[in-house]
């Protein structure tokens, strides 16, 4: 069968089956499965899937060629299928019971969790699909415009509706399933993420416009390649390479081209990794001496160097616990050590309680503090509407500190010696503007606790995180993780360090950063 043979038979094949409503909703669940696969973390051996993301949309964008019922509806269908692959780590919660909750309800939880995020995500995905259509309808002479006005319009809505302000979390957005990828990711430094984002949404929307001239022919003529590629879609196909190939030969320029090595002050950076589970802190409640004593046996086997711990590593007020803040010191005095560590702080006179990150050097706790200002929704505060909720589902919601905690109010950064940080907690990593203000700091430090997701994929996840933040503000990014994985990433996206999780270690590389 010639290839012209097959294409006619496969578009026999979607008139004759696929226009029946249930097999299409069937097709494009199917299709968003797939399209799903592309998520940072899913890989057979070191075979990643994020190719899958420049075509496995396609579908998906074609919509916007249908009509708005349509559109909505397969929309809605295949965006399910691609957050519920992406987001699968919502199952690695289970088991709750650590936190006293009845064994059947707490396996439940994982599972409403997931559908709860996933129906969340895909109404986001949905809204920003229709008005993509609707911004196309409004201007029907826009000839292959619509390859840039879709894109922005999409990715301004979505990231608007998954703005922290709307208790959005833009986890599955297009651009993170790349981050393995240095010349995909290196021109985020001049666009920014988001703009890989619309590359993408550009490339998909590219090939379904191909497919819709191609099936329109069919329709009229009953072939599709009798007039071989005419000059529409010849400029399309040119669109669609030109755009791809620019972008890509810009980052070959810039990771040829880069000034890392003008770099010169040297900085040691070492990252302890506790490796301390969930059930061990709050099922069995290891005393606090044992988790101290983990951290002091870990630190005091570097030398010269920024030891960065992770989120709550230190589960007490160090302002107010001075036998913790005196070892510490005296650890720095010892070993030369510049010391971050993520910690509690409780304000006793508004009795409010932080999740915060303190720094720490010889001199003892210096006053620097940052309190971290993006809360996890039901982690680590309760939305408004939970006071709605029938009694026994406001009793699940409550955190396990036993109190919610308060929100950060500043952007700071930490002082230590000649380099200041900018430190971020758990995943403010994904909010590219609270990473802004800060051009003096040329590290990035980011602190978090995964134990709760156990072997699910979401290390993964963050990582990818991470390396997009590396490349927009062309800095470090140190990411300590309790469990693992911790990374050390460059200014270009490349991890020079990674650790396995579950495994209680320490991870130590020098970077040269700019001196003042």
């Amino acid at each position: 069968m010639t290839v012209q043979a097959a294409i006619i038979e496969s578009f026999k094949i979607y008139d004759r089956y696929f226009q029946n409503k249930y097999l299409s909703y069937i097709l494009f669940f199917f299709t968003g499965l797939l399209a799903g696969a592309s998520a940072p973390g899913i890989r057979i051996g070191e075979l990643g899937f994020g190719f899958l993301i420049w075509v496995c949309l396609t579908p998906y964008f074609a919509l916007i060629f249908t009509g708005f019922k349509k559109a909505a509806g397969l929309g809605f269908i295949f965006a399910c299928g691609y957050n519920l692959v992406y987001l699968n780590w919502y199952l690695g919660l289970y088991s709750l019971s650590w936190l006293g909750i009845d064994q059947s309800f707490s396996n439940a939880i994982p599972v409403i969790g997931l559908l709860f995020e996933v129906i969340h995500q895909s109404l986001i995905m949905t809204i920003a699909l229709i008005l993509s259509k609707l911004s196309l309808k409004l201007n029907n002479k826009l000839n292959e415009l619509y390859l840039i006005v879709v894109p922005v319009v999409f990715t301004s809505i979505y990231n608007l509706l998954n703005s922290y302000n709307f208790l959005g979390v833009p986890w599955t957005a297009f651009e993170y399933t790349q981050y393995q990828s240095q010349l995909t990711i290196l021109p985020v430094k001049l666009f920014s993420g988001k703009a890989l984002m619309g590359l993408i949404i550009f490339a998909n929307l590219g090939l379904a416009g191909l497919i819709k001239n191609f099936y329109l022919e069919f329709q009229q003529n009953g072939d599709c390649l009798s007039k071989g590629l005419n000059k529409e879609n010849l400029r399309l196909t040119y669109f669609i390479l030109g755009g791809v190939i620019l972008w890509h030969i810009i980052g070959c320029y810039e990771l040829t081209f880069n000034d890392l090595d003008n770099y010169k002050e040297v900085v040691n950076i070492a990252i302890i990794q506790p490796n301390l589970s969930v059930e061990e802190r709050y099922q069995e409640r290891i005393p606090f001496t044992t988790i101290f004593t983990t951290n002091i046996k870990l630190i005091n086997q570097c030398r010269n160097a920024l030891v960065i711990l992770p989120e709550n590593a230190t589960p007490t007020n160090l302002f107010l616990n001075k036998a913790i803040s005196i070892a510490y010191k005296l650890l720095c005095y010892k070993n030369n050590l510049k010391i971050v560590t993520g910690a509690l702080f409780k304000d006793q006179v508004n009795h409010k309680i932080f999740n915060s990150a303190y720094s720490i050097d010889n001199t003892g706790l210096n006053g620097q503090i940052y309190h971290k200002r993006y809360l996890v929704p039901f982690g680590e505060f309760n939305p408004d509407f939970v006071n709605w909720l029938p009694k026994p589902l406001q009793e699940i919601t409550t955190t396990p500190a036993g109190a919610d905690f308060s929100r950060g109010q500043m952007s700071t950064s930490l002082s230590l010696g000649k380099i200041k940080v900018t430190v971020l907690i758990c995943f403010e990593i994904l909010y590219s503007e609270l990473t802004q203000n800060f051009r003096d700091c040329p590290i990035i430090v980011s602190l978090s606790d995964l134990s709760w997701f156990h072997n699910s994929i979401i290390g993964e996840q963050m990582l990818s995180f991470a390396c997009i933040r590396a490349v927009e503000n062309y800095k470090y990014v140190i990411f300590a993780a309790n469990t693992g994985p911790s990374a050390i990433i460059s200014p270009t996206g490349k991890i020079l360090a990674k650790t396995a999780i579950n495994q209680r270690l320490i991870i130590q590389q020098s970077i040269r950063v700019k001196k003042d």
